[in-house]
């Protein structure tokens, strides 16, 4: 608490500076609005609440796992759970230098943004081997990936939506796209806690793996022919 209470005070001076102040309400140009039938913002909410799901799965389930599935004790837990969020954090910092560098046109950065989900997909898919190998320290490992590149997603699906509908919509973007992740989480969740009830932990890292590939794919057909990018860039 204290650490976000001198954070807001670091943010009001900074926030000051003149080339980043806000515009004038009567200054800023018209966003696009946002419409439950345009595909763009289900792609967003795909891209960001199916893709970006196994951060919870791994944030809830990593204890449970170790100790359960591996024998390990609370006292472990203690000392490396920090393990798998740090790649949360990191991930961050990493996938916006990456998303930061795509083309500014934007054809080529939707293009660009695909390859780079689609890299995303594919190390997601390291979380369904976890059950198949008996090291600690590599669990470990595939789980700090999975969270590595599930922050990457949140990016991406964030960098998408504003370049669609504009970064003065970025209140409203940013509330619907935890609140999908959150949806998704809330019915995913009693699923995969039943798998862990009846240790099917086969099941369920496969499964939650799987659930970012569905995510890309209708990413892929939603943002596709048809729906492109708006002109104005972030």
């Amino acid at each position: 608490g204290l650490i976000g209470l001198l954070w807001i005070l670091v943010w009001r001076v900074v926030s000051r500076r003149p080339e980043i102040r806000m515009p004038r309400a009567s200054d800023a140009p018209q966003a696009a609005p946002l419409r439950w039938s345009d595909r763009r913002m289900w792609a967003f909410m795909v891209g960001y609440g199916l893709c970006a799901s196994p951060l919870a799965f791994v944030l809830y389930n990593a204890s449970l796992y170790f100790v359960q599935g591996m024998g390990r004790t609370q006292a472990d837990m203690g000392r490396v759970l920090w393990i798998p969020p740090l790649g949360w954090e990191l991930g961050y910092y990493f996938w916006g230098w990456i998303t930061d560098k795509l083309p500014k046109e934007n054809i080529e950065f939707l293009s660009g943004l695909r390859r780079q989900m689609a890299v995303l997909t594919v190390l997601m898919l390291l979380l369904a081997g976890v059950p198949w190998q008996s090291s600690y320290a590599l669990a470990l490992a595939m789980m700090f990936v999975t969270m590595f590149a599930g922050s990457g997603f949140v990016i991406s699906a964030m960098s998408y939506a504003t370049r669609v509908f504009s970064s003065d919509r970025a209140g409203l973007i940013a509330g619907l796209g935890a609140g999908s992740w959150s949806l998704v989480v809330a019915i995913l969740a009693p699923l995969f806690g039943r798998m862990f009830d009846q240790r099917d932990y086969t099941t369920a890292f496969g499964a939650a793996a799987a659930v970012p590939v569905v995510g890309y794919v209708l990413f892929l057909v939603l943002s596709g022919r048809g729906s492109g990018v708006a002109a104005r860039s972030v």
